[in-house]
């Protein structure tokens, strides 16, 4: 009579019996939990498995992309892609890019990634928030610390980037890392 029956499980512990009139309430039984040892080979099976990692089939970008490829260094998602996928080559990646077929932004924690195109209102857009002290946030303490020597609203600012940005793309303008940020930099001297 030392464990509770999983009976009881829905009672209070003190209105079980106590363990041999001492006057203490019986721990409860604990569940049959069946349990299965995962070794190291398992886990990182399932780590290359949750990475798309297990093989090379992806049939394209977006498809590579599903899980989203980090971009923290210059290439990072091109060669986390060609492991994904077979025959990939800078070309081909400047291609898919170019056509629309895999989008390369920043998502999250504001950190470029490349990803399948309709991914990107998952882990992009709808990631903004429009509070302002929220955004701050998201945007980092660099931003934070601009906004509060100059006394520019994050909101306003970003709305403002937002704006220029389309301005500079309208009419399907395909612009580099470099070229978009000379583009911007030209509308801010002009403002």
């Amino acid at each position: 009579m030392g464990r509770r029956d999983l009976a009881d499980v829905s009672r209070p512990l003190s209105q079980c019996a106590t363990n041999g009139g001492a006057g203490r309430a019986r721990r409860p039984a604990r569940a049959a939990v069946a349990s299965q040892s995962v070794d190291v080979e398992q886990i990182l099976a399932f780590r290359l498995a949750r990475s798309g990692l297990v093989s090379r089939n992806a049939g394209s970008f977006a498809e590579a992309a599903n899980c989203p490829a980090s971009d923290f260094s210059r290439d990072a998602a091109l060669i986390a892609l060609a492991a994904r996928r077979e025959g990939v080559t800078r070309e081909g990646y400047d291609e898919a890019i170019d056509r629309g077929d895999l989008a390369v932004a920043h998502v999250v924690r504001a950190a470029i990634h490349a990803l399948a195109p309709h991914d990107f209102t998952v882990y992009g857009r709808a990631l903004i928030s429009t509070d302002g002290d929220e955004l701050a946030v998201q945007l980092g303490r660099q931003v934070q610390r601009l906004a509060t020597e100059k006394g520019f609203a994050v909101t306003d600012a970003l709305r403002e980037v937002a704006e220029a940005t389309k301005c500079a793309l309208g009419g399907g303008r395909a612009l580099g890392k470099n070229e978009l940020h000379e583009e911007l930099a030209s509308v801010s001297a002009r403002n």
